[in-house]
C-alpha cells in the first residue's frame, strides 16, 4: 500500500524525525531501522514488529522490485521526496529506505533454561553497544542484561552498529536479574584489572554470565561484589586498556560454553 507524503508536517514524518530521541522512543514504543540491509533483515527477522516503511522517490525508482514486493504483501510504504527523507535520516549518506518498528515486549527470562548470559554494566557509547550486541549473537549469548547508564539499544547508532542483531537478541534488566542468576546457579565472571586472574586460565564451568563494565569506570563495585570470579585480558607492550567492544568480543569467545564452540 503506497502512500505519498508531501508535507513536512505529516504525522508519519514527524514521528520518524522524533525517533532520534530516546524519550520519544520510550513513550511511543517505536524505533527506526535505516538502510537497505537493515530493512531487509527486519523483514526477515521481525516482520510482525514492522509498523511501516518510508522510502525516498529516488530509492523507489532504483529499487522498484522491492517496493512492489512490499506493496504486494500489503505492507504500508510511505513515499516522500529525497529532501524530506533526508530530514528523518540519522546517517550522513542516507540510502533512502527506513522501517519504523515496535519495540518487542521483554519476556520474563527463565534462567533455568539458559546457559550463557552477557551483562553490560554502564556501556554508554552507542557504537560499542551495537558492536557488542552483534558479537554477542555470533558468540552464542542467549540474553543480554543491561544496567543503568547503558546506551539505549534502540538508538539509531546502536541499531546500525548491531547490523540486525538487535532484532534477534533478547534483553533484560541487570539489577533485577542478578539475584535470579545466582539462584539459577550461574557463575558470574566480571572483567576487572585488579584482584583478577588471566581469562585464559579461569576455571568456569556450567552456566555462566560475563560482565563488561563501562568504558570509563569498568564494572561497578556492587556488581563486582556479586561476581564469583574476576578475570582480565593480559596485554603486551605499553597498551593500558582495550576498547570496550574489543574486550567484550575477546571475553565472550574465551568464556563461552564448550558445547557452543
Amino acid at each position: 500500500m503506497r502512500r505519498i507524503l508531501t508535507s513536512r508536517d505529516n504525522g508519519v514524518l514527524k514521528t520518524a524525525r522524533a525517533l532520534g530521541r530516546k524519550k520519544f522512543r520510550d513513550r511511543e514504543g517505536l524505533y527506526l531501522a535505516e538502510g537497505l540491509r537493515l530493512v531487509t533483515d527486519a523483514v526477515q527477522s521481525v516482520p510482525d514488529l514492522i509498523e511501516y516503511f518510508i522510502a525516498s522517490e529516488n530509492f523507489c525508482e532504483k529499487n522498484n522490485s522491492l517496493i512492489n514486493t512490499l506493496d504486494n504483501e500489503g505492507k504500508i510504504v510511505y513515499i516522500t521526496n529525497d529532501r524530506l527523507f533526508d530530514e528523518i535520516s540519522q546517517t550522513e549518506t542516507p540510502q533512502g529506505i527506513a522501517a519504523v518498528l515496535k519495540k518487542p515486549e521483554r519476556a520474563e527470562a527463565d534462567f533455568e533454561k539458559l546457559s550463557y548470559v552477557l551483562i553490560l554494566d554502564g556501556v554508554s557509547e552507542p557504537g560499542n553497544m551495537g558492536t557488542i550486541i552483534r558479537t554477542a549473537e555470533a558468540a552464542g549469548v542467549e540474553l543480554i542484561l543491561l544496567g543503568s547508564g547503558c546506551a539505549d539499544v534502540y538508538a539509531p547508532k546502536v541499531v546500525r552498529a548491531a547490523m540486525g542483531s538487535v532484532f534477534r537478541m533478547n534483553f533484560g534488566d541487570m539489577e533485577a536479574s542478578l539475584p535470579k542468576l545466582k539462584a539459577a546457579g550461574f557463575c558470574i565472571a566480571a572483567t576487572a584489572l585488579k584482584n583478577s586472574e588471566p581469562i585464559e586460565t579461569a576455571e568456569i564451568s556450567g552456566k555462566r554470565a560475563l560482565v563488561i563494565g563501562s568504558e570509563a569506570h569498568g564494572v561497578s563495585d556492587g556488581v563486582l561484589d556479586a561476581a564469583d570470579i574476576a578475570v582480565r585480558i593480559d596485554m603486551c607492550g605499553r597498551v593500558e586498556s582495550l576498547n570496550a567492544a574489543v574486550a567484550a568480543g575477546i571475553a565472550m569467545y574465551m568464556l563461552r560454553p564448550r558445547l557452543q564452540r
